[in-house]
């Protein structure tokens, strides 16, 4: 591995969990840790979403800190494989790009069977677990990311339940979005897939 870029202060994409230094306006403004992580890629997934927020790491090479990898769980275990395989899936579709998110998490089952396929059957099952533990996580997270980007796109316009926003006289100044059809036009009129208090506007037009 070339270490010639980090001889220097470099900035980085994330931190390790395991010696890093974060200023408390950094954990207000991006929060702490998602505890449904319990074990690998939460450290990540806080990087991750701090530089979406527009924060930027530096590494120090000066500063010296020994990390044995898996200590807890054992490189290799089922443990690890679980947690690493069902997390990093989990990351993905909280900060990627949704494209790259559903291209991986369509791929996963592929890479399962192929484990199977060619005998590995103890690593497809790990897999498989990982998997479904994903998809019960999936939802959730999808509906958080979809009520943050309401709140960050709509919410000032729409209100902060899609109710909408009337002037004085009544008149519609800004159109429900709870109810409202014309946010399932293609191109949309708003944004599509607003989520307001966990449910999707599909779910609210099926009321």
């Amino acid at each position: 591995t070339d270490l010639t870029p980090y001889l220097h202060d470099a900035e980085v994409f994330a931190w390790c969990g395991a010696a890093v230094l974060l200023r408390p306006a950094y954990l207000a403004d991006v929060g702490l840790f998602d505890e449904r992580f319990f074990l690998y890629y939460e450290d990540t997934d806080l990087s991750w979403r701090g530089r979406l927020r527009g924060w930027r790491y530096l590494c120090v090479p000066s500063s010296k800190v020994k990390h044995d990898h898996a200590a807890s769980a054992g490189s290799g275990s089922d443990l690890q494989i679980f947690y690493t395989e069902r997390n990093r899936l989990l990351m993905l579709v909280k900060c990627a790009p949704a494209r790259f998110a559903t291209r991986a998490a369509l791929r996963f089952p592929l890479s399962t069977l192929s484990y199977a396929a060619h005998g590995n059957v103890r690593r497809a099952r790990v897999h498989a677990r990982a998997y479904a533990s994903f998809l019960a996580l999936v939802v959730p997270a999808l509906r958080e990311l979809g009520a943050k980007r309401y709140e960050k796109h709509c919410a000032d316009c729409h209100g902060a339940q899609g109710e909408g926003v009337k002037t004085a006289a009544g008149a519609w100044m800004y159109p429900p979005l709870a109810g409202n059809r014309t946010v399932t036009m293609d191109p949309p009129a708003n944004l599509v897939r607003v989520i307001v208090h966990g449910e999707t506007i599909d779910d609210l037009l099926r009321r």
